[in-house]
């Protein structure tokens, strides 16, 4: 487990000739080269999925690392003509989804500790954070928390620790969403299977899929974030991959 305090990179190139001078001399270097700071935040690693359409994640706490503040979740939406039952290949689902989870993979491989996102990462790949019912967030206490996708056109939900159930949302950073009722749940709408509307005009978080598709899909990685103390931009953990879901057809 990586420890909460910031490991130190880029040290100027002269400064091993002059580590044993001492704090003074160490403290000018400091200031004059602008030693970075990285910190890093712990990788979601306990994550148990039942088929495509169930999924049960253990998040650690983040309460030792003072400049966490919760977990978000990235998803993207895939069109294709397979039916339930079909993660075990996802070469059968999409190759756009096959793309993207192999840009990801090096980012999610817990032993390459040199590959760490950013915002951008997830962005362009066109992966984006889903929204929670009010009241609800991943927040930096951790806990056990069930996300279900149901059948009959029942919206997937999210509950933490057995508690009340919350609904999944479709991210609410852009407003080119179908349907037009403003249903911006995760249901396999008409609307939403649909490949002429699978562009960033119209339904910016679908990916087209091949021939006629009939059902969609949504991959989802969490990830731990936070803002750097420093200059407090966003900072993220490894991904990790909630699950590939069959989205329930309404």
């Amino acid at each position: 487990m990586i420890k909460p305090e910031p490991l130190f990179f880029r040290l100027c190139a002269f400064w091993n000739a002059f580590k044993s001078i001492g704090l003074i001399v160490f403290l000018s270097i400091t200031l004059s080269c602008g030693i970075e700071e990285y910190y890093f935040l712990p990788q979601v690693d306990d994550i148990v999925s039942i088929i495509d359409t169930e999924t049960d994640i253990n998040v650690p706490s983040l309460s030792s690392y003072s400049y966490a503040e919760g977990f978000s979740i990235f998803y993207r939406i895939y069109l294709s003509g397979e039916p339930s039952g079909s993660t075990d290949s996802i070469s059968l689902i999409s190759q756009s989804l096959v793309n993207d989870y192999y840009s990801l993979r090096p980012l999610t491989d817990p032993t390459n500790i040199s590959s760490i996102p950013s915002f951008n990462t997830f962005t362009n790949l066109r992966y984006y954070e889903l929204e929670f019912d009010p009241g609800f967030s991943i927040d930096k206490s951790g806990g056990s928390y069930k996300i279900i996708f149901h059948t009959g056109g029942q919206p997937p939900e999210i509950s933490k620790n057995g508690g009340q159930p919350y609904k999944l949302r479709r991210s609410g950073n852009y407003n080119t969403k179908l349907p037009n009722d403003g249903n911006f749940y995760f249901l396999g709408s008409s609307e939403l299977i649909n490949n002429s509307n699978a562009i960033s005009s119209v339904n910016f978080d679908v990916a087209p899929g091949s021939g006629s598709p009939e059902y969609a899909y949504a991959a989802m990685y969490i990830v731990a974030v936070g803002y750097n103390p420093v200059n407090f931009t966003r900072i993220f953990s490894k991904p990790t991959l909630i699950n590939i879901f069959i989205l329930p057809k309404i």
